[in-house]
């Protein structure tokens, strides 16, 4: 079995590390970008052919995470539009707070899908998704907020442009040189592919960073984590560029998340320890982890002084993803740490990371 080694002081390390130890998963992040929404904000991508690859494929889909500043306001996710018949989609909140996602076409008339109003509270995480098909026997548009459908309909009998313009995430400011619709809020994890996902991939991808080593990486032609710079991380290298007074928070949807984690059922690419959720919570909670080979696995629980409170799993573990529900009864209100130690069975590869929860009572 292995043995744990963790001390208060390995424990605040931890928590900040910048990569996650493990050999299988190479991304991490624990940053998103704060647009104040003032003028000239945004992040510019430049065009190119990837960019633009949807006028080809007739798919495309974009995914994000966002934290809403301020509300009843046009709050632009994604937008790649420029002036009068050059306009080729909008991905917004709107100003009834509905998500949107618009195209024109080149002036052939107006295409809006709309969730229904008031669907985003205020200083609370969602993950946004829409997906477009304009392909023979498709033709549909759909949008999501936190995995779940919450849009459908048939598209016109045209498809968005690819125009040659930038596309810019969370503003507005290609518009005719004219900026006046700046995101609001905490806006990462970033996400552009030339085709469209299935709801169920959506799902097994929101709750966790890409591994560009898998399937993932098909038709991603954007990826931009927004974590201390605009890089994207896709083998195309559609980097932005960060314009206006926006700047990197310590804030990150995977660290403190009230949204249900959706878990892969095969074995992973890459290990995996999700957020616990509910979190905060009282009594209960629950824990997922995933596996990518059978392994010996130790998860114990710490308070804030590192002193250990709880073993929550000690033995062998199949390859594939697991959780585990414990009551804290007899535990005070407070900050814990619940952290994980995973070894393969072969001794080829090893897993630690750890997680903060916080019990309310």
């Amino acid at each position: 079995m292995l043995k744990t080694k963790f001390i208060p002081l390995f424990i605040i390390c931890l928590l900040f590390l910048p990569n996650k130890l493990t050999a299988q998963q190479n991304i991490n992040a624990n940053e998103s970008l704060k647009f104040i929404g003032t003028s000239s904000e945004g992040v510019v991508v430049n065009p190119s052919s990837s960019i633009n690859s949807y006028s080809s494929t007739q798919q495309f889909t974009i995914s994000a995470w966002i934290k809403l500043d301020s509300l009843n306001k046009e709050n632009m996710i994604v937008f790649k539009q420029q002036g009068q018949c050059v306009d080729d989609y909008v991905f917004e909140i709107n100003n009834n707070n509905s998500l949107k996602l618009g195209y024109n076409g080149g002036c052939q008339g107006d295409v809006s899908l709309l969730s229904s109003s008031n669907s985003f509270a205020l200083n609370q995480w969602y993950h946004v998704a829409c997906v477009l098909d304009g392909t023979a026997g498709h033709r549909i548009m759909r949008i999501f907020i936190n995995g779940n459908l919450v849009g459908s309909m048939a598209m016109a009998s045209f498809n968005p442009l690819a125009d040659n313009i930038p596309l810019v995430i969370g503003d507005n400011r290609q518009w005719n040189g004219i900026n006046q619709l700046s995101f609001s809020g905490d806006i990462c994890e970033v996400q552009y592919y030339n085709i469209a996902l299935t709801q169920s991939q959506i799902q097994n991808r929101m709750n966790r960073t890409l591994n560009l080593a898998s399937s993932d990486s098909v038709g991603l032609i954007g990826y931009w984590q927004l974590n201390g710079n605009a890089n994207d991380l896709s083998k195309y290298n559609n980097s932005g560029t960060i314009d206006g007074s926006s700047y990197f928070v310590n804030e990150y949807p995977f660290l403190s998340t009230n949204v249900k984690p959706t878990v892969i059922t095969n074995a992973p690419n890459s290990y995996y320890l999700y957020q616990n959720y509910p979190n905060p919570f009282n009594p209960s909670t629950v824990i997922r982890y995933a596996l990518t080979f059978n392994s010996n696995v130790k998860i114990e629980l710490y308070n804030i002084l590192g002193e250990k409170v709880k073993e929550l799993v000690n033995g062998e573990k199949e390859a594939g993803s697991h959780e585990l529900s414990f009551n804290t009864t007899g535990l005070a209100s407070g900050v814990y740490f619940y952290l994980i130690e995973a070894k393969s069975i072969d001794g080829k590869s090893e897993f630690r990371d750890v997680k903060k929860m916080v019990l309310l009572k």
